[in-house]
């Protein structure tokens, strides 16, 4: 079920006219070179190489300290800091998308048209899964590494 959606997209990437059918004579590479070619295609990949990489290191290193700063006991502040990074499960991403388009895009911020804008979308819509994730992480050390920590430090 998985590589039927793959043969798909890369059977119909391999032809020159969709109607044709796959047939020996409607293959061509021609739909791959135009990916380079095409300045906004390339411009398009850069972009999202960008911001793949900076967003999902942004992500790491906040929900890793905020998975820091929510450990242990439980009081109203920890609690209030988890609630509020789960906020966005609970708002549709078509909705979140367009509130932060409303609420960046124009002054004072004026961030309409830049990658900032996509950036501030993707941390909003994965924060929590983030969160989630470093939680978990930290969850499974082993607590005698914070007892040598302490003891190293006094």
């Amino acid at each position: 079920s998985l590589v039927l959606p793959i043969f798909a997209l890369l059977s119909a990437a391999l032809m020159d006219k969709w109607w044709r059918g796959f047939e020996l004579g409607n293959l061509t590479l021609a739909n791959f070179t135009y990916l380079f070619a095409d300045s906004t295609t390339t411009a398009a990949i850069q972009n999202s190489l960008i911001l793949s990489v900076g967003v999902g290191l942004v992500m790491a290193l906040g929900a890793g300290a905020i998975a820091i700063l929510i450990a242990g006991e439980q009081t109203t502040w920890k609690r209030i800091i988890r609630r509020l990074c789960e906020l966005p499960l609970g708002v549709p991403h078509i909705v979140a998308g367009i509130l932060i388009i409303l609420a960046w895009y124009g002054p004072p911020f004026n961030l309409g048209g830049t990658l900032w804008l996509l950036a501030i979308g993707y941390v909003f819509l994965m924060l929590p899964y983030a969160v989630t994730t470093c939680e978990a992480a930290r969850g499974q050390s082993d607590s005698s590494l914070a007892d040598a920590a302490a003891s190293s430090h006094t």
